[in-house]
């Protein structure tokens, strides 16, 4: 009977044994299967392979109820293939990260098939211009005054005084006329009056002597001058001598027209320079004859001295300085601009001359360039 009892008690040991040793997997198989996550459930990415049952999508929750082979994020090798769509398992719920299946258990990296995260470039409006040869055309500005080409002082023959003028301002006389006469006669004697004639055919070009004024054989009775034919006398400072040469163009404003250009040419430049003024004098002749240009009127000159060509010339407000180093955006094909380092020459207005750094027949920006910089895209608004 003892023999008996110890083998009940043993069986009933070994008996209690295997209950809680049942119990106890159900408990960590249960455990699993919350950490692989129910369906429904994003997995988490750090979910061990299982050993068991077929049917988890790779990259997929868990399709199963929750046994002890169930994958993570990659189908399990030995558990069974994943699904190879990466989209739903076979219990309906939803694939996760992964795009593609991936049996070999290890995890996909990157986000939904088909999406990207690449940022768009922002396009910066520009106005450009062709780069090509420019002439920059260097001047120098005066005054001077209307003349005529002709002119001529009158003298009388005898002193005396004037007792008849028969001119007077801007009148027209011809070689030989009488224009008035002078009387040389003293108290105490009398003598016949002496006519004072014109030398030349013109106008009075100043106000001539009036009747009883006193006059000398040396004083000037009036100006004769031919008015048909005027020129500028200008005077130009002595730093621009250099660059003075007979047949120079220059444009001519005057005050009663500023909304007109008259164009004359150098014809005479004097050899000296004025001592007191540190000037030289040059003559210009109209190109043509204009009824609205009078002698003595005050004229504004822009004489054209050198031309400088065979560069790309640009203004000033196109070039982005940094230090001693000045700089150019060109437009390349793609619509992409590179930063080039330029050599600057001649100024003229405010336009400078480009000597190296941009090619002609390439496009350079000339507004817009303060937020550019190198790579940057670009829409042209002036095409």
């Amino acid at each position: 009977m003892q023999k008996t009892k110890k083998i009940i008690v043993t069986h009933v040991i070994v008996g209690v044994i295997l209950i809680l040793t049942f119990v106890a997997v159900k408990m960590i198989g249960s455990s699993k299967n919350k950490s692989s996550g129910m369906p429904g459930m994003m997995p988490p990415t750090n979910s061990m392979p299982g050993g068991g049952a077929p049917g988890n999508g790779t990259g997929g929750a868990n399709g199963g109820g929750g046994s002890p082979g169930n994958g993570a994020i990659s189908g399990n090798a030995k558990g069974g293939a994943g699904n190879p769509s990466g989209a739903e398992n076979p219990s309906g719920a939803q694939g996760a990260t992964s795009s593609a299946g991936n049996p070999g258990g290890a995890p996909v990296a990157g986000g939904r098939a088909g999406f990207g995260n690449k940022k768009s470039q922002t396009v910066t409006p520009v106005r450009t211009v062709v780069a090509q040869e420019v002439i920059l055309q260097d001047y120098v500005m005066t005054s001077g005054d209307i003349q005529t080409q002709t002119s001529i002082e009158v003298f009388p023959s005898i002193g005396g005084t004037v007792v008849q003028m028969n001119v007077s301002l801007g009148s027209p006389v011809k070689k030989g006329d009488i224009i008035g006469y002078i009387d040389p006669s003293e108290p105490g004697s009398y003598y016949a009056k002496s006519p004072i004639t014109c030398p030349i055919s013109g106008s009075i070009l100043t106000a001539p002597a009036k009747p009883g004024q006193k006059v000398q054989a040396s004083s000037v009775i009036t100006k004769i001058g031919d008015i048909e034919n005027l020129q500028v006398s200008a005077k130009i400072p002595e730093r621009y001598v250099a660059e003075l040469a007979v047949g120079q163009k220059a444009e001519i404003k005057l005050e009663a027209y500023p909304d007109v250009s008259f164009s004359a040419s150098v014809v005479r430049i004097s050899p000296v320079v004025d001592s007191s003024t540190r000037t030289k004098e040059i003559i210009l002749n109209f190109d043509k004859k204009d009824s609205r240009i009078n002698a003595g009127m005050f004229a504004k000159v822009k004489l054209f001295t050198s031309a400088y060509k065979g560069a790309f010339a640009i203004g000033q407000d196109s070039i982005v300085s940094n230090s001693d180093k000045n700089y150019l955006f060109v437009v390349k094909d793609d619509d992409t601009v590179s930063k080039r380092e330029v050599t600057l020459g001649k100024n003229v207005d405010g336009y400078y001359q480009i000597l190296s750094g941009v090619e002609f027949g390439e496009t350079v920006v000339t507004e817009g360039m303060l937020t550019l910089y190198e790579g940057a895209k670009v829409r042209d608004i002036g095409k």
